[in-house]
Formats: C-alpha cells, sequence, structure tokens
C-alpha cells in the first residue's frame, strides 16, 4: 500500500520495498507514583489541605503532585529531555508546573498553537544545550533535526502504537542507541491503555494506514501548481492526476467540477472574496494557471483547515503588528475581552500582556516572570484507533482469565505485566485493582468478544 502511494499506478515508477533487518530498540518503563489511583479525585482531610482547612477549602486529591517531582528529577538527571503531552493546554500546564517548582526557566512548550518562528527558536536552544527539556504536543512528533535527545517523557497514554513509536523514538536517535523512554498514565483506564501500547510497541504493530481516496481539496491545490507551469488539456490533466494512488478513480466529471469551480464557476455574490485561480477554455479545452495565483500556490499548500483561531501577534511601530507569537481559541479570546484589558496570558511557557484585541487579531506585549492565564483550545484530544480498541479488548480477556485462578494467577498476572508490558510495581497493582473494581461493579469485564452494558436509576427512579 504505501510503496502504491509512494510511486503510483501505471508503468516507469518502479519502487522496490527493503527490509532494513534492524529494530530499534527500546527501554520503556510504565511509572504509577502514587500506591492507589482509585483514591484521586477524593476530597483531602483538612489537616492534608495545603494552607489548612480555611484557605484550602474543598481540595481533591491529585496524581500531579507526585508526577511533578518525578518529571523535574528526570529532567536534571538527563542532558536533554522530550516531554510529550497529547493536548496543547496540558502542554502550558505541565510547562509552567515545572519551571515553578524548579525556580527557574527550565523547560518551553512547544505545540501547533505557537508561531514557527517561536517554535524554531525554542528547538534551536533544546539543539545547542541551553534548555534541557521542551514539553510538546504531536508538534515534535516528525522532528527529524532534533539533535542528541537522552529520554523522552510521555504523560497519558500515546493513544496508539505508531504515536508511541514515534515519540519515545526521538530518544537515542543514532545507529543502535536505545530509545528510552518514561510513561507516567493519569488515571487507571489511561493505565490499561498505555500497558497495552508498550506492548504493541516492542512488537511493532503499527496501526494499518489508510490512503485517502480522492481529497479534492488537495487534487485543486496540485491543479493550481501545475497550470502555472505549462498549458494543459483536460485529458493530459486526468491522465497525470489518476497516474496518483490516491486519485486512480477519479472521473473526468469530477475533474472538470473542481477545474469548473477553479475556473470560477460559483455564485460571485455570495463568495465575493474568492478569486479564479485558472483559465479554462473550453473551446480549445486547455487550461492555464492566472498569473496572480502564483503566491497561493506557493503558500497555501498542505490540508490544514482555518479553525478560526486568533493571530497573536508582538506590539509593533507606529500601531503596525510585529513578529507572531502564536494563536488563541476565539472563546479564549472572548473571556479575555470580557475581562480588563491588561490580562496576562502565557504561550509557550513565556507570559504575554495583552494590550490590543480587535476583530482579526490579539496584540501582546512581553511580561517576563509575571504569572498568567493558561490559553484553552476546544477539540484539543486524540482519538483511539479499532486496532488498539481490538488489542485492549483481547488484553482484558487474557487478564480476566488468570485473576479468575486466584492468587496463583494474580501473581501469574503481575509477572506479565512486569516482563512483557513494563509496569513497575505500582502501575501493574493499580491496573489488576482496576479490573478488580469493575468486575466486582459490573459483574463481567468489556472484552474483544463481549460488550457491557450498564443500568442505572434515573432521578425518577425510572431504569
Amino acid at each position: 500500500t504505501i510503496a502504491r502511494y509512494l510511486g503510483g499506478v501505471g508503468p516507469g515508477r518502479e519502487v522496490a520495498i527493503v527490509d532494513a533487518g534492524a529494530r530499534k530498540p527500546l527501554e520503556l518503563q510504565v511509572v504509577v507514583p502514587v500506591e492507589d489511583m482509585a483514591r484521586l479525585g477524593e476530597a483531602l482531610p483538612p489537616e492534608d489541605q495545603p494552607g489548612g482547612p480555611v484557605l484550602g477549602g474543598d481540595l481533591r486529591s491529585s496524581i500531579w503532585p507526585a508526577i511533578h517531582p518525578r518529571i523535574l528529577e528526570l529532567i536534571r538527571q538527563h542532558r536533554s529531555t522530550i516531554v510529550f503531552t497529547n493536548s496543547r493546554r496540558l502542554a502550558e500546564r505541565l510547562a509552567q508546573r515545572l519551571n515553578e517548582l524548579a525556580g527557574e526557566e527550565l523547560v518551553r512548550a512547544h505545540h501547533g498553537s505557537i508561531a514557527r518562528e517561536q517554535r524554531l527558536e525554542i528547538e534551536e536552544e533544546l539543539k545547542a544545550g541551553r534548555l534541557p527539556a521542551l514539553v510538546a504536543t504531536s508538534s515534535l512528533e516528525l522532528g527529524i533535526d532534533m539533535g542528541a535527545v537522552d529520554l523522552v517523557i510521555q504523560v497519558e497514554s500515546p493513544t496508539s502504537v505508531a504515536r508511541g513509536l514515534q515519540r519515545i523514538g526521538r530518544a537515542g536517535h543514532q545507529v543502535g542507541e536505545p530509545s528510552k523512554g518514561v510513561i507516567f498514565p493519569k488515571y487507571r483506564g489511561d493505565l490499561l491503555e498505555t500497558a497495552v501500547v508498550v506492548r504493541g510497541m516492542h512488537e511493532g504493530v503499527i496501526e494499518e494506514t489508510r490512503l485517502p481516496r480522492n481529497p479534492l481539496d488537495v487534487l485543486a491545490q496540485q491543479l493550481v501548481a501545475m497550470t502555472l507551469e505549462a498549458r494543459w488539456t483536460v485529458n493530459e490533466l486526468l491522465a497525470t492526476v489518476t497516474r496518483a494512488a490516491p486519485f486512480e478513480t477519479l472521473t473526468r466529471e469530477v475533474l472538470e467540477g473542481v477545474l469548473g469551480m477553479l475556473a470560477g464557476a460559483y455564485p460571485s455574490d455570495e463568495f465575493a472574496e474568492l478569486k479564479p485561480r485558472v483559465v479554462w477554455d473550453r473551446q480549445a479545452d486547455t487550461v492555464e494557471g492566472r498569473r496572480d495565483a502564483r503566491v497561493v500556490a506557493v503558500t497555501s499548500g498542505g490540508t490544514i483547515p482555518d479553525r478560526g483561531l486568533f493571530p497573536v501577534f508582538l506590539e509593533g511601530e507606529a500601531g503596525t503588528p510585529g513578529r507572531r507569537v502564536g494563536e488563541l481559541d476565539e472563546e479564549m479570546v472572548y473571556e479575555l475581552r470580557a475581562g480588563m484589558h491588561g490580562d496576562v496570558i502565557v504561550l509557550g511557557a513565556s507570559s504575554w500582556r495583552v494590550a490590543e484585541i480587535t476583530p482579526q487579531r490579539v496584540t501582546v506585549t512581553p511580561a517576563p516572570g509575571v504569572p498568567g492565564k493558561l490559553p484553552f483550545w476546544k477539540g484539543d484530544s486524540v482519538g483511539r484507533p479499532i486496532e488498539l480498541g481490538r488489542a485492549i479488548g483481547a488484553f482484558v480477556r487474557a487478564a480476566e482469565t488468570d485473576l479468575a485462578h486466584g492468587a496463583k494467577g494474580r501473581a501469574r498476572a503481575v509477572e506479565r505485566l512486569r516482563r512483557d508490558h513494563d509496569l513497575d510495581g505500582l502501575a501493574a497493582e493499580n491496573l489488576l485493582a482496576y479490573l478488580d473494581d469493575e468486575h466486582a461493579a459490573a459483574g463481567a469485564l468489556p472484552t474483544d468478544r463481549r460488550i457491557v452494558v450498564e443500568r442505572f436509576r434515573d432521578e425518577l427512579g425510572d431504569w
């Protein structure tokens, strides 16, 4: 599938599939720094609350006070560390907390809502050894030129085997070097998923890659770029485009629909801001690009949609925007607008004071050392692939069989979790306790062969 994707269909492009014959050695550890993850979320007794019962209020136990010092300790023990999280908000929050705990700017946050210039600057700091650690999202999963990284820490399950290998693989990125990774699950369900992902990483069972079929947004970009270079007939365009595997089933009718859109066949009153990008002479059946489309073709590659985020710029001279800092969610900007100007926000683990909010942008000035609001973004979490769902079901079924055999089966399960899934002692005990509790509550465990449906009475007493 990947070879066809690379080489296309039809004659002329032969692709050889080579077995590299070597697998990257992995040194993984799943760490749970608390004895009982089931107690997370319980109200703390007054004597355990910071500031005592008067100041503390109704504080609840959390895993974070146990995770933060362990991460800081690992960063200090290594020369260069990347800490991966699954969301931008958690990356910002974790970077801020680690810096507070360290009493210095030890780490920076790195994610897609930080401007590219800022990200490059942060990466250079890490590569030069001036910054011991980064807290990143998938923005650094594919960073080939990342220099020497000693350790990768993953907070939460990586949610897929491929993502786990990609992230942990940032460490020891030299020939023969093992990739060292420590994973901190946040709660018991997360621990279960992590155990299965780690086993899959050792076995190399990455999820299937599926080719997109006829992605017309990509086709539109390619057509603009092709027609700027030369004049084409529609038949020539069709013959060339259908040699690419994702477009092998593209029909002339669909191609003409895309060409019509690019040539301006849409209601001009509804889409007044759109400009035609190609000239399609239907009499001669030729297509060529418009001269003013050249800049668009160069600057608008890729398929990342406009998510309606507000760009954040440094305040420039004479009212003009300066350097781009990053972007904020629309709702976050609304909350800032509702408050007083002069609010301080944290972006990239640096503080910025809001100077102005317009319908187009947020303008800020640096506010080093000032505590600020942590931003949030909608739709930030990562989904789980079906292959991992099935693997979790099979894992639970095997564990259920072990637990049914009493103390001997339990000891066997703990030993297997530690040997095959890289769980530390507390992690293994917490995972089995989780399955015990679920079995006690529901009478059965959900597996790849069994669906458990729970019913309960609502406020009216109905099931």
